[in-house]
């Protein structure tokens, strides 16, 4: 049995991509701007700074009205802020069985996200699933997002551990690719929502709690 689980926050534990999806489609649409499903699906499991850069190249590209980043991202934020919005609400079934069982078997988590800091602590603390993380570490700390392995590498350099004694639980192209370059096993979980390439992933499952019968047997 591997002695680490290492998970993606963002459509793994919590059921948020279809959300930042959206927001992001109807903030555009209701500036008048039209942006392709494909080019916001590309933003799932990119770092804060990618994100905040397409953006703002969306908006200038449209708009040409001379509005700075600052102000651009001002009014994407704000908008984003007003939706109602609660992430207990959305915690993916079988998140709390899952991470139960690796807390009682004494094997080692983490969650390792593109997300900032305070939207990890946020997310963790309302869900409840803070209590079963031994660490979680933001992209934000590293200067290359995922598909770069560093998140992964550090994560595991705090857990004690190398990548052949690890799992990453993952859901995008991005991530299973960092994951698989760190060295470690890698789940990838599959969302209907979204045609990502989860080919690289060692192995595939539809629900969350299907990873437990991978991690017992692995």
């Amino acid at each position: 049995m591997k002695r680490a689980v290492i998970f993606d926050l963002d459509g793994v534990l919590i059921d948020s991509e279809g959300i930042y999806f959206t927001w992001t489609k109807e903030f555009f649409e209701e500036n008048g701007i039209l942006v392709s499903r494909e080019d916001i699906v590309s933003l799932a499991g990119s770092s804060e700074k990618y994100t905040e850069q397409k953006i703002y190249e969306w908006w200038e590209d449209a708009k040409h009205d001379g509005k700075s980043k600052e102000a651009v991202l001002g009014l994407y934020n704000a908008y984003c802020e007003a939706q109602p919005f609660s992430y207990a609400e959305i915690i993916n079934p079988g998140a709390k069985e899952v991470l139960q069982y690796l807390k009682e078997n004494g094997i080692k988590t983490a969650v390792a996200s593109s997300s900032p800091m305070r939207a990890i602590r946020n997310a963790l603390e309302e869900t409840g699933l803070k209590q079963y993380f031994d660490t979680f570490v933001s992209g934000n700390m590293f200067p290359e997002s995922k598909p770069d392995p560093e998140i992964y590498l550090y994560t595991m350099r705090q857990l004690g551990l190398s990548g052949e004694s690890c799992i990453a639980v993952e859901d995008s192209e991005y991530g299973v690719r960092a994951g698989k370059r760190a060295g470690m096993t890698v789940i990838a979980k599959r969302d209907p929502k979204f045609d990502f390439d989860l080919s690289e992933a060692d192995h595939q499952i539809d629900h969350l709690i299907e990873s437990l019968e991978i991690i017992k047997r692995i």
